[in-house]
């Protein structure tokens, strides 16, 4: 145990210290959940555009996608992690702290394990999965969860320990969900597609200038 522990500890000094005054904007931008609002919207648009003429399906997809969320955050932020307690490196009572780049004074909460922004991310990656089926959506999606997760590692806020077992739990929680139902003829359109990514690639390129 002790030997992971040093190996989680020296992976995350080794990120952390790949820093600039550029990428400490970037990245705090990036990490703000706020800053992935354009995204989602279009993201729930699509999903209605292609199941506006199954209501039903509809009405599961929206259900299904708030209790895979409400579950993954959940889990990560109160019940495992209250029950392990394991503090965030960024946090000032962590000897480590000392030796990390912190950005701005963004420390964020006390416990970190595992983390919450590493499941939601891919709880929505998985699910997108199972619903459309389609492989550039699946790598688009894939390619914004680890940038969310990179941007944690970047900030000192969380150990890849904590990263990984997000990323379980979230997937886990969308595999148990959505994994167990049809969902069949959601073809996803080139149009749409080409939404998903336009908003995805202007929001990483603007998101910085907007974040203080």
């Amino acid at each position: 145990m002790n030997y992971i522990t040093q190996i989680d500890t020296e992976l995350l000094l080794l990120i952390n210290s790949l820093h600039c005054n550029i990428l400490d904007k970037i990245m705090l931008a990036y990490t703000n959940k706020m800053t992935w609002i354009p995204l989602y919207a279009t993201l729930i648009a699509i999903a209605v555009l292609n199941m506006r003429h199954h209501p039903r399906t509809l009405i599961i997809f929206i259900l299904c996608m708030a209790a895979t969320i409400t579950v993954s955050d959940q889990l990560c932020g109160h019940v495992i992690r209250d029950a392990i307690g394991r503090m965030r490196p960024s946090n000032p009572d962590n000897p480590i702290s000392n030796l990390l780049h912190i950005v701005n004074n963004y420390r964020s909460g006390k416990f970190g394990f595992p983390s919450c922004h590493a499941a939601n991310t891919f709880a929505l990656a998985t699910a997108l999965h199972f619903v459309f089926k389609n492989k550039r959506l699946n790598a688009m999606m894939a390619f914004w969860a680890l940038l969310n997760c990179y941007t944690r590692l970047y900030l000192g806020v969380h150990y890849p320990g904590d990263i990984m077992a997000g990323a379980i739990i979230g997937t886990l929680s969308s595999i148990l969900i959505f994994g167990f139902i049809s969902w069949e003829n959601k073809h996803l359109s080139a149009q749409h597609l080409l939404w998903a990514y336009t908003v995805l690639m202007l929001t990483i390129l603007t998101a910085p200038f907007f974040y203080k």
